[in-house]
């Protein structure tokens, strides 16, 4: 065992010593701070949805802000500006007043957003973890998230020692370099070590959690060709939200074939898709196609769907269908796809139909269709689609523009997609291409 690890063992003994089975952590952040969103959206939220209930987490939204108090009133700059500070104040109260699982579900809803600051965003976000959007608002109106902000700016200026970097990340009220810098790289596995990989969720650590993720790219699904006669038209055409057309715009083509609990698209739809789509709207056709890496077995009948991660999946696929053929706009369909794919799990009626509900779809609809055989004919089209691929699908998410798979143009959507539709855009461009020249995490 090497030094580093031995150092993460004995820590792992002392830690159970004095706060038992489970180890605080206490998050420094910025609501609108690239880092911070990177963390919350990729480290911390997955892996809460994992070891939760070994964590206690507090949330300390304030950063790199300063606070003026005259009269009892609070004046608070921020690094980001004004729309960062009332996003600290919203994620102060949040965390003030619900639980930590529906404060850091609310956080990766937000902070995946895009519009960390946008009421009709933050509104939305509350909706879909069933918070109380008017208690928020309450909370400041009153003053009370002034207070809140103030309270964690005292705690942040508090940390010895003095932070110089957003997010800090602290494990039970001490700061430790290391485990600071293996946080951001990867939080899950930081936690695993000090809990001696003790948790069934860590014991899959090493292998179960690279091999979900892996299942995504696991070419032994996608050996089977599936011949099914093509019985739909899967063409959506949307209208974009917040801009008009004055002039004809040659359209792409883009179809994003996906599963519902699939790391990967989570990542692709949340951090890429959802957040670019207001400004690339009017310049897409999207078709979204949730299959993957499924199998359909017709040597049985009625046949059977075996999806990669399970049954659920298989049932998360079903219902995002249904969904998806009520045709509405295309920017419909990416707002209740993202809602969903932000679940703590996706697959769960309720989530989806909560979703469903949210962005005006007829979710008794969904459920007869779901629940009945025009379900299984939407699952089997799109799984004759996904198979008809050429080259075979080795990947999920798998992203095809204008009909034809290109190895580069895949790789690049995976972490800037914007860009890589940027690059196929003729004549005047949106202000989202002046900004994602480079790949990356790029919607900021």
């Amino acid at each position: 065992m090497g030094l580093l690890k031995s150092l993460f063992v004995f820590n792992a003994f002392f830690v159970f010593a004095i706060y038992g089975k489970n180890i605080k952590v206490s998050l420094y952040y910025e609501c609108l701070c690239p880092d911070s969103v990177k963390f919350v959206v990729n480290q911390l939220y997955p892996t809460y949805k994992d070891l939760g209930n070994r964590l206690d987490v507090e949330l300390v939204a304030y950063g790199f802000a300063k606070t003026e108090e005259s009269n009892n009133t609070y004046m608070f700059t921020c690094q980001h500006g004004p729309k960062e500070c009332y996003g600290n104040k919203i994620h102060s109260c949040v965390a003030s007043q619900y639980s930590i699982p529906e404060a850091i579900q609310y956080l990766y809803c937000a902070m995946s957003s895009g519009r960390g600051w946008d009421d009709v965003y933050l509104k939305k976000c509350a909706t879909v973890g069933n918070l109380k959007w008017t208690e928020i608002q309450s909370c400041i109106t009153s003053g009370r998230g002034d207070l809140l902000l103030a309270a964690n700016g005292n705690k942040t200026l508090s940390v010895t020692p003095p932070i110089n970097f957003i997010p800090t990340i602290i494990f039970n009220d001490e700061f430790n370099q290391t485990y600071q810098s293996e946080s951001l790289i990867d939080f899950k596995k930081m936690v695993c070590e000090l809990l001696d990989y003790e948790d069934p969720g860590c014991k899959e650590n090493n292998e179960a959690k690279t091999t979900a993720i892996s299942k995504c790219s696991d070419t032994s699904f996608a050996k089977q060709k599936l011949q099914l006669p093509v019985t739909m038209n899967f063409n959506l055409f949307f209208v974009i939200l917040g801009i008009f057309v004055h002039q004809a715009v040659s359209t792409i083509n883009v179809a994003i074939y996906y599963e519902a609990l699939c790391p990967d698209s989570t990542q692709f739809i949340t951090n890429q898709l959802y957040p670019n789509f207001n400004q690339l709207d009017r310049y897409l056709n999207l078709e979204l196609v949730p299959f993957g890496k499924a199998f359909i077995d017709t040597s049985v009948e009625p046949n059977r769907v075996l999806c990669q991660h399970g049954a659920r999946e298989c049932l998360g696929n079903k219902y995002q269908a249904c969904l998806l053929n009520q045709n509405k706009s295309q920017k419909v369909n990416v707002d209740v796809v993202n809602c969903i794919m932000i679940q703590m799990d996706p697959s769960n009626v309720e989530f989806i139909e909560k979703c469903g509900k949210l962005f005006g779809y007829d979710t008794e609809e969904m459920k007869k269709c779901a629940q009945g055989p025009e379900g299984d004919s939407l699952i089997k089209m799109h799984g004759n689609r996904t198979m008809e691929l050429d080259p075979i699908i080795s990947f999920v998410p798998t992203i095809i523009f204008n009909g034809a798979y290109n190895h580069a143009d895949q790789a690049g959507s995976q972490y800037n997609f914007a860009s890589v539709v940027c690059s196929k855009i003729q004549g005047q461009i949106p202000d989202v291409c002046r900004t994602a020249k480079e790949v990356g995490y790029s919607y900021f």
